[in-house]
């Protein structure tokens, strides 16, 4: 299945259904767009997508940085970290491991386009 983002959509209503480990940055990448603040205390990261069934997805942060808690890290720091565990949340409809393999597979891609455009500028270099 593929899924496209969806900026009209809060996730307010997707409980919690798995977990996501990768760099924001990579993320960023591999679906071509930044992540929104979410509600900026509880979610402070997040990417609203939409499956072809229809099922509301968000890939977010949960409680992780310091406009929750003081002792955890920034938010930019939440975002620079080379890895994080992030909270998928979706709908009654999401297949968690059908998203996790459509997102690893988005990553791959991101990280071979990155490799050949670091290749290339090396060559000029």
């Amino acid at each position: 299945m593929e899924y496209t983002l969806d900026s009209n959509r809060g996730c307010a209503f997707t409980p919690e259904r798995g977990t996501f480990v990768a760099g924001a940055g990579e993320i960023s990448g591999a679906l071509g767009v930044t992540p929104t603040a979410g509600d900026g205390w509880q979610i402070t990261t997040e990417w609203k997508l939409r499956g072809e069934n229809g099922c509301a997805v968000s890939l977010h942060d949960w409680r992780a940085t310091d406009m929750f808690d003081p002792k955890l890290p920034g938010v930019m720091g939440l975002r620079l970290m080379e890895k994080h565990e992030w909270t998928i949340g979706g709908d009654h409809r999401l297949d968690v491991e059908d998203f996790k393999s459509w997102l690893s597979a988005k990553i791959v891609e991101y990280r071979h386009a990155c490799m050949c455009e670091e290749k290339v500028l090396n060559e000029k270099g």
